[in-house]
């Protein structure tokens, strides 16, 4: 009975502390965060998902925030995710080209998308996967390489963009005095 009574105490005190643990490390706070995070994007309608939160996604969360429009960002990189909310984003932490994943981003009820991961194949897949969730979603997509353009457009995108031209353009406007430094 001194054994049972014994191993009982140290049980109790043993999930009073993991308790204690989970409460003082923040976890409880990430959980009810993802819960709060959750419904605040339920609730969304007409808003932005931009799908990649590298530094073109970062950028292109920086310029939409100027206007008015909800903004989603789905990455798979925990770090970024957490960058992204403390800067005041709804972020997701997954896989954007997952049908689940655009769903919990409230696909079926945005406005458009931008598909700004860094690799050519998962923004194709994105585009592909949201447009077989919301048909009349507007897309704008980057891509890495000339040749899958027309693929991205095909797709779905209506917009692509090749961040190397665009900013090797740039500097030539810059070097040439067209740009007001």
């Amino acid at each position: 009975f001194v054994i049972l009574a014994f191993a009982g105490e140290v049980l109790a005190f043993y999930v009073f502390y993991v308790l204690i643990e989970f409460l003082l490390s923040g976890e409880f706070n990430k959980k009810l965060g993802g819960v709060k995070d959750r419904t605040m994007m339920k609730k969304l309608k007409n808003h932005i998902i931009v799908c990649g939160g590298g530094r073109v996604g970062r950028n292109v969360c920086m310029k939409l925030k100027e206007g008015k429009e909800g903004i989603v960002v789905i990455d798979k990189s925990e770090s970024r995710v957490e960058s992204l909310k403390r800067d005041g984003f709804h972020a997701i932490l997954g896989d954007a080209n997952d049908e689940r994943v655009l769903k919990q981003a409230g696909v079926e009820h945005a406005h458009s998308l931008a598909a700004v991961i860094g690799d050519d194949g998962d923004n194709l897949l994105t585009i592909l996967t949201a447009k077989e969730l919301n048909a009349d979603l507007s897309i704008a997509a980057r891509a890495n390489d000339e040749n899958i353009v027309s693929k991205l457009k095909h797709a779905g995108a209506e917009v692509v963009i090749l961040p190397e031209v665009v900013g090797g353009l740039k500097l030539a406007d810059a070097l040439m005095g067209a740009i007001d430094h």
